[in-house]
């Protein structure tokens, strides 16, 4: 496995759809990463196609220091009564856990222990030994409050091109603290994969990630280096995604999806791409299952990429519109499931 860190260079966008001002994710998607790194090899000229993918990957998840935080995973969270009456909503509402946290919930283990609110911040659930790891606050600061930011939205304005009138709009921007930045993994499947991941990654350090890279975001440095993922448990037959994950067909919904165990989170993704001429135009949506999802698995490869070109626009000749969906899945104990 490679282990690949990004380090900002300013602020990400990654969009998401909100009311009256347009949101920002706050970690890159898997499918929005493997995106950019079809568009940097197609730049620089490497053939295709690019499916079967050359890499499976997981998504690019927040990083705190030489933290790798993790999504909440819907599994079983066994701690005792009187921790939760304590802690309230912040033990329903935590959208992210370092590794040691992620480990022992998909272990099924009783972390009662562990359960205490000053082992949180923010949205995110640390164990006590990760404590000593946090990188500094940020100057003025006695203590972290958060360790990135979605909010506020940046002022932009349209100006019309027929009448010059003016168009006032907000764009979302996601802005990590010192010290912090994202995080993902990946697994060669094709012969050449890491030397294609380092040119991609060459490529996108300068042209950015996300969205609005032309006023400067999405820009990095990076480092990669080998990684052994945590020792997870003896398999019980589910796991739960690293990635957005896409089902290839009607009978992998009903072996992954509607089983028994099975606990998933849906979202719609839509987006815009590029015909040959230039032309933006709007691609098929879809609706793939988030990361932290808990499917049924058998070992065997779960999802597929997919061709979302639209229909009876543009000018796209055989060339697809690719929507990475394949599942990154690591196993899930049985005293975890629900």
């Amino acid at each position: 496995m490679i282990a690949v860190d990004l380090y900002p260079r300013g602020s990400f966008h990654v969009g998401e759809l909100g009311v009256g001002r347009e949101e920002t994710l706050p970690y890159i998607p898997s499918d929005t990463l493997y995106a950019a790194f079809v568009y940097a090899w197609s730049v620089a000229g490497e053939p295709g196609p690019f499916v079967p993918p050359p890499l499976r990957l997981t998504s690019a998840f927040p990083r705190v220091g030489s933290l790798r935080l993790y999504p909440r995973p819907f599994v079983r969270i066994r701690v005792g009564q009187k921790q939760r009456e304590e802690l309230g909503k912040k033990l329903s509402r935590f959208a992210w856990c370092s590794e040691r946290i992620f480990v022992r919930l998909l272990q099924g283990d009783d972390i009662t222990s562990l359960a205490r609110l000053e082992h949180f911040i923010g949205d995110i659930w640390f164990h006590p030994e990760d404590m000593p790891l946090l990188p500094p606050p940020p100057k003025g600061l006695a203590e972290w409050t958060q360790f990135w930011s979605t909010y506020p939205p940046v002022p932009r304005v349209a100006l019309d091109r027929a009448s010059n009138a003016s168009n006032l709009f907000f764009s979302g921007r996601l802005t990590f603290g010192p010290g912090c930045g994202l995080w993902f993994v990946v697994e060669p499947v094709a012969s050449g994969a890491f030397a294609r991941l380092e040119r991609a990654l060459n490529y996108l350090a300068d042209a950015g990630l996300g969205g609005l890279r032309s006023i400067g975001h999405g820009a990095f440095t990076f480092t990669i280096g080998e990684t052994a993922l945590p020792a997870w448990p003896a398999p019980s037959g589910y796991a739960v995604t690293l990635s957005r994950y896409l089902p290839a067909s009607q009978a992998e919904v009903a072996a992954a999806l509607q089983s028994e165990h099975a606990a998933y989170k849906l979202v719609w993704i839509g987006g815009w791409c590029q015909d040959d001429a230039g032309h933006a135009w709007r691609r098929k949506q879809v609706r793939m299952v988030c990361e932290g999802s808990v499917l049924r698995w058998d070992g065997s490869s779960l999802g597929t990429v997919a061709d979302l070109k639209p229909e009876g626009v543009g000018v796209f000749g055989d060339r697809p519109v690719l929507r990475y969906g394949l599942a990154f899945p690591v196993p899930v104990a049985q005293e975890a499931l629900l």
